[in-house]
């Protein structure tokens, strides 16, 4: 599955989470601007502005909690949380921003586990 493949609310569920947890302070740096560049090509251009649309002022924290206990589909969670937390890794994620994706994870049941790929064993 690839991003451009999601339903409207799941595309709703990513951008807000990204919206939380990468883009809270609104100022965006060289990497940051980069990677939201990547995604919405990955999404298409218009729906990510249309779904920054429908967000605005509309979705509030519980709001946001409520519409991921929606997603029920195991391979649109694994896309959804891994997308997060490779924007995450732009820069790391602390306090709020930690217990959220842990709540996350938990809700939605996914294993996290980081593969070491430098070949160090």
């Amino acid at each position: 599955m690839e991003l451009h493949n999601l339903q409207q609310s799941e595309t709703l569920a990513l951008v807000g989470i990204i919206e939380r947890v990468v883009m809270a302070d609104k100022l965006l740096n060289e990497q940051e601007e980069e990677f939201v560049r990547w995604l919405m090509d990955a999404i298409g251009r218009e729906r990510y502005i249309d779904t920054l649309d429908d967000l605005d002022g509309r979705y509030g924290e519980d709001d946001l909690r409520n519409m991921l206990k929606t997603i029920t589909d195991p391979d649109v969670r694994e896309l959804i949380y891994g997308t997060v937390l490779e924007a995450s890794t732009i820069n790391a994620l602390v306090g709020e921003n930690t217990e959220f994706m842990d709540w996350l994870a938990a809700l939605w049941n996914l294993e996290i586990r980081i593969d070491d790929v430098s070949g160090v064993e």
